[in-house]
């Protein structure tokens, strides 16, 4: 994966970090609707970053089953607000902070870097 890719998914880690902030304060504020539309953009940007990881480092790399579990979490979340039943919002905070922090390892251990270089003789 090229260097700049790799930058990308690291500052969607960071991002990711303060939009379940922001789905904690809506929770505790009771605005669900606010909290399920956060949902759904964590899970589209895990998503998209899971497309962007596979075509660079192929199907099955264990970087994209880890956003899979992640995007499993944030389903489970969005269906305990869409059932109706109150949620805890440092449970869900804390489950989606832990596979949060499961992808940024990986990708910080598991995402090896290439350098491409182009000779231009002159």
């Amino acid at each position: 994966m090229r260097a700049e890719q790799k930058k990308q998914a690291e500052e969607f880690a960071e991002l990711m970090e303060a939009v379940h902030d922001e789905i904690r304060k809506a929770i505790e504020q009771g605005d669900i609707m606010s909290a399920q539309t956060l949902l759904e953009d964590c899970q589209k940007g895990a998503i998209a970053l899971g497309n962007m990881i596979e075509k660079a480092e192929g199907e099955g790399f264990i970087t994209v089953r880890i956003l899979e579990e992640y995007c499993e979490l944030v389903y489970q979340a969005y269906s305990r607000l869409s059932e109706g039943r109150m949620a805890d919002a440092s449970e869900i905070y804390k489950a989606l902070q832990k596979g949060l922090t499961r992808i940024g390892n990986s990708v910080g251990q598991d995402i090896k870097t290439t350098l491409e270089v182009v000779f231009l003789p002159y």
